[in-house]
């Protein structure tokens, strides 16, 4: 593991996770006014489980989010309070979505099928 700039290890981040979900149409805006101010308890919650990187695309109704978190054991307890803003954003956000889970009520995870990294370069 290499160095960061400041001296400290860098972090070793697992593979991308990529999700898949589908907004009720006429929730489209909502959404993305929403993502544009997304709280800070929110994002706290996100980066003290390890995701260091997150990003959100969206094509009409489907929207396709990447992101990328530290190997470690355990993520810091959030603050009662900050749980609760967590939990109010999750419930904000639920009626947007026509879709987040399969039959089996698992996250719509998208399988990786290719990876150019895994082709050897060519002269």
């Amino acid at each position: 593991m290499s160095p960061t700039t400041d001296g400290a290890p860098a972090a070793i981040l697992r593979d991308p996770e990529v999700f898949v979900y589908e907004l009720r149409p006429e929730c489209e805006d909502d959404y993305d006014r929403h993502h544009a101010a997304v709280w800070p308890e929110v994002i706290a919650e996100l980066r003290g489980s390890g995701i260091t990187e997150y990003t959100i695309h969206r094509r009409g109704s489907l929207v396709i989010s990447v992101l990328r978190r530290e190997e470690r054991t355990q993520a810091p307890e959030l603050s009662p309070e900050a749980r609760r803003r967590v939990d109010e954003w999750h419930d904000l956000m639920a009626p947007l979505f026509a879709a987040v889970q399969d039959e089996a009520g698992e996250p719509l995870y998208a399988e990786k099928i290719f990876d150019i990294g895994a082709y050897p370069e060519t002269d």
